[in-house]
Protein backbone atom coordinates (compact mmCIF):
# COMPACT_ATOMS: atom_id res chain seq x y z
CA UNK A 1 0.00 0.00 0.00
CA UNK A 2 1.14 3.38 -0.91
CA UNK A 3 -0.65 5.80 1.64
CA UNK A 4 1.05 8.85 0.34
CA UNK A 5 -0.62 8.48 -2.94
CA UNK A 6 -3.96 9.03 -0.62
CA UNK A 7 -2.66 11.97 1.15
CA UNK A 8 -1.45 12.86 -2.76
CA UNK A 9 -5.31 12.72 -3.43
CA UNK A 10 -6.29 14.41 -0.73
CA UNK A 11 -4.51 17.41 -1.15
CA UNK A 12 -5.53 17.57 -5.27
CA UNK A 13 -9.48 17.76 -3.63
CA UNK A 14 -8.03 20.64 -1.48
CA UNK A 15 -6.91 22.39 -4.18
CA UNK A 16 -10.07 21.50 -6.61
CA UNK A 17 -8.38 19.29 -8.75
CA UNK A 18 -10.51 16.96 -8.82
CA UNK A 19 -9.53 15.43 -12.44
CA UNK A 20 -5.66 15.16 -10.79
CA UNK A 21 -7.44 13.62 -7.43
CA UNK A 22 -9.42 11.23 -9.32
CA UNK A 23 -6.57 9.42 -11.18
CA UNK A 24 -4.66 9.67 -7.89
CA UNK A 25 -7.31 7.45 -6.11
CA UNK A 26 -7.36 4.74 -8.79
CA UNK A 27 -3.62 4.14 -7.98
CA UNK A 28 -3.89 4.49 -4.35
CA UNK A 29 -6.49 1.91 -4.13
CA UNK A 30 -4.69 -0.42 -6.75
CA UNK A 31 -1.59 -0.41 -4.26
CA UNK A 32 -2.72 -2.64 -1.70
CA UNK A 33 -1.00 -5.80 -1.82
CA UNK A 34 -3.36 -8.42 0.49
CA UNK A 35 -6.53 -8.00 2.63
CA UNK A 36 -4.20 -7.73 5.94
CA UNK A 37 -2.74 -4.47 4.57
CA UNK A 38 -6.87 -3.08 3.70
CA UNK A 39 -8.16 -4.40 6.49
CA UNK A 40 -5.79 -2.27 8.49
CA UNK A 41 -6.53 0.82 6.29
CA UNK A 42 -10.19 0.33 6.88
CA UNK A 43 -9.85 0.02 10.39
CA UNK A 44 -7.85 3.10 11.20
CA UNK A 45 -9.84 5.39 8.53
CA UNK A 46 -13.38 4.04 10.02
CA UNK A 47 -11.62 4.55 13.64
CA UNK A 48 -11.31 8.33 12.68
CA UNK A 49 -14.53 8.84 10.43
CA UNK A 50 -17.62 10.50 11.42
CA UNK A 51 -20.17 7.57 11.81
CA UNK A 52 -23.29 8.00 9.25
CA UNK A 53 -21.21 9.75 7.18
CA UNK A 54 -20.99 9.23 3.38
CA UNK A 55 -17.61 7.82 2.26
CA UNK A 56 -16.51 8.69 -1.28
CA UNK A 57 -17.89 5.45 -3.65
CA UNK A 58 -14.58 3.99 -4.99
CA UNK A 59 -13.19 4.11 -1.58
CA UNK A 60 -16.49 2.38 -0.28
CA UNK A 61 -17.03 0.44 -3.08
CA UNK A 62 -13.71 -1.36 -3.37
CA UNK A 63 -11.56 -0.90 -0.04
CA UNK A 64 -14.02 -0.72 2.61
CA UNK A 65 -17.16 -2.74 1.98
CA UNK A 66 -15.26 -6.03 0.70
CA UNK A 67 -13.47 -5.66 4.46
CA UNK A 68 -16.65 -4.75 6.32
CA UNK A 69 -18.60 -7.77 3.94
CA UNK A 70 -15.93 -9.93 4.95
CA UNK A 71 -16.38 -9.30 8.37
CA UNK A 72 -19.69 -9.39 8.53
CA UNK A 73 -19.74 -13.14 7.21
CA UNK A 74 -17.35 -14.25 10.04
CA UNK A 75 -19.63 -12.36 12.92
CA UNK A 76 -17.48 -9.58 13.64
CA UNK A 77 -19.29 -7.08 15.37
CA UNK A 78 -17.22 -4.46 14.83
CA UNK A 79 -17.99 -4.73 11.24
CA UNK A 80 -21.68 -4.95 11.16
CA UNK A 81 -21.46 -1.94 13.59
CA UNK A 82 -19.96 0.49 10.39
CA UNK A 83 -21.81 -1.67 7.57
CA UNK A 84 -24.81 0.18 9.91
CA UNK A 85 -22.12 3.29 10.43
CA UNK A 86 -22.07 3.76 6.41
CA UNK A 87 -25.45 2.57 5.63
CA UNK A 88 -25.85 6.32 3.31
CA UNK A 89 -23.37 4.24 0.71
CA UNK A 90 -25.23 1.07 1.35
CA UNK A 91 -28.76 2.91 0.59
CA UNK A 92 -27.03 4.25 -2.73
CA UNK A 93 -25.39 1.00 -4.28
CA UNK A 94 -28.11 -1.43 -4.47
CA UNK A 95 -25.16 -4.03 -5.72
CA UNK A 96 -23.02 -3.63 -2.60
CA UNK A 97 -26.61 -3.48 -0.12
CA UNK A 98 -27.74 -6.80 -1.62
CA UNK A 99 -24.92 -8.53 -0.76
CA UNK A 100 -26.22 -8.32 2.67
CA UNK A 101 -29.65 -9.13 1.92
CA UNK A 102 -30.59 -4.93 2.01
CA UNK A 103 -30.60 -5.02 5.82
CA UNK A 104 -31.20 -1.59 7.59
CA UNK A 105 -29.10 0.17 9.84
CA UNK A 106 -31.14 -1.07 12.81
CA UNK A 107 -30.77 -4.84 11.44
CA UNK A 108 -27.42 -4.36 11.29
CA UNK A 109 -26.79 -2.94 14.04
CA UNK A 110 -29.11 -6.22 16.45
CA UNK A 111 -26.89 -8.19 15.15
CA UNK A 112 -23.81 -6.64 16.38
CA UNK A 113 -25.70 -6.05 19.62
CA UNK A 114 -26.53 -10.35 19.39
CA UNK A 115 -22.83 -10.78 19.53
CA UNK A 116 -21.63 -8.16 21.54
CA UNK A 117 -23.79 -6.70 24.20
CA UNK A 118 -21.07 -5.21 26.23
CA UNK A 119 -20.16 -2.75 23.52
CA UNK A 120 -20.82 0.82 24.73
CA UNK A 121 -20.63 1.96 20.84
CA UNK A 122 -22.85 -0.52 19.52
CA UNK A 123 -25.52 0.13 22.12
CA UNK A 124 -25.40 3.68 21.71
CA UNK A 125 -25.91 3.46 18.38
CA UNK A 126 -28.71 1.40 18.27
CA UNK A 127 -30.81 3.12 20.98
CA UNK A 128 -29.74 6.07 19.07
CA UNK A 129 -31.61 4.42 15.72
CA UNK A 130 -34.34 3.10 17.56
CA UNK A 131 -35.59 6.38 19.10
CA UNK A 132 -35.20 8.19 15.62
CA UNK A 133 -37.31 5.33 14.31
CA UNK A 134 -39.68 6.05 17.08
CA UNK A 135 -40.13 9.89 16.08
CA UNK A 136 -40.61 8.92 12.59
CA UNK A 137 -43.47 6.37 13.33
CA UNK A 138 -45.05 8.97 15.68
CA UNK A 139 -44.19 12.02 13.49
CA UNK A 140 -47.98 12.11 12.21
CA UNK A 141 -49.44 11.85 15.56
CA UNK A 142 -52.46 11.78 16.61
CA UNK A 143 -53.30 10.59 13.03
CA UNK A 144 -51.40 7.72 13.55
CA UNK A 145 -48.10 5.13 13.69
CA UNK A 146 -46.25 4.70 10.77
CA UNK A 147 -44.89 1.95 9.03
CA UNK A 148 -43.17 2.91 6.23
CA UNK A 149 -44.97 5.14 4.07
CA UNK A 150 -48.54 3.89 5.90
CA UNK A 151 -50.07 3.82 8.71
CA UNK A 152 -48.86 0.18 10.75
CA UNK A 153 -51.42 -2.80 11.24
CA UNK A 154 -52.04 -5.00 14.76
CA UNK A 155 -48.99 -7.18 13.62
CA UNK A 156 -46.59 -4.23 12.95
CA UNK A 157 -47.88 -2.33 16.15
CA UNK A 158 -46.54 -5.78 18.12
CA UNK A 159 -43.18 -5.67 16.26
CA UNK A 160 -42.73 -1.75 17.23
CA UNK A 161 -43.20 -2.68 20.77
CA UNK A 162 -40.55 -5.37 20.86
CA UNK A 163 -38.58 -2.50 19.16
CA UNK A 164 -39.23 -0.57 22.64
CA UNK A 165 -38.57 -3.36 25.08
CA UNK A 166 -35.01 -2.85 23.66
CA UNK A 167 -34.95 0.13 23.69
CA UNK A 168 -35.61 0.56 27.22
CA UNK A 169 -32.85 -2.38 27.82
CA UNK A 170 -30.20 -0.29 25.96
CA UNK A 171 -31.13 2.75 28.11
CA UNK A 172 -29.50 1.79 31.11
CA UNK A 173 -29.32 4.80 32.50
CA UNK A 174 -33.32 5.75 32.26
CA UNK A 175 -32.00 8.79 30.21
CA UNK A 176 -34.92 8.67 27.50
CA UNK A 177 -37.12 6.88 29.44
CA UNK A 178 -39.86 9.52 29.26
CA UNK A 179 -39.57 9.99 25.44
CA UNK A 180 -39.82 6.10 25.37
CA UNK A 181 -42.31 5.92 27.52
CA UNK A 182 -44.82 8.29 25.44
CA UNK A 183 -44.13 6.53 22.33
CA UNK A 184 -45.20 3.39 24.02
CA UNK A 185 -48.75 5.16 24.87
CA UNK A 186 -49.12 6.32 21.41
CA UNK A 187 -48.85 2.70 20.15
CA UNK A 188 -51.14 1.55 22.68
CA UNK A 189 -53.80 4.17 21.96
CA UNK A 190 -53.39 3.25 18.00
CA UNK A 191 -53.88 -0.15 18.44
CA UNK A 192 -57.02 0.41 20.60
CA UNK A 193 -58.34 2.31 18.26
CA UNK A 194 -57.32 -0.33 15.35
CA UNK A 195 -59.08 -3.05 17.04
CA UNK A 196 -62.06 -0.58 17.93
CA UNK A 197 -62.70 0.13 14.25
CA UNK A 198 -61.93 -4.02 13.31
CA UNK A 199 -64.80 -4.73 15.91
CA UNK A 200 -66.90 -2.21 14.19
CA UNK A 201 -66.36 -3.85 11.10
CA UNK A 202 -67.04 -7.33 12.27
CA UNK A 203 -70.38 -5.92 13.58
CA UNK A 204 -71.37 -4.74 10.15
CA UNK A 205 -70.22 -7.90 8.27
CA UNK A 206 -72.50 -9.79 10.61
CA UNK A 207 -75.26 -7.38 10.36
Amino acid sequence: MNSALYEDYLARLSEGRRKDAGLILVAFLRSFNSSEEREDWTRTFLETHTYGARVRHEIYAELIFPVLLAGNKRNDAWSLYWLAGTCENLYTARGLHEQIKFKNKIDLLKDAYAIERNSSEVCEALLKSLLDYFDYASHEWPAGILWGHDGATLKQCNEIMSEVTLARELDRECAHALSIDEFESKVNQYKKRLMSNLGASNNFETR
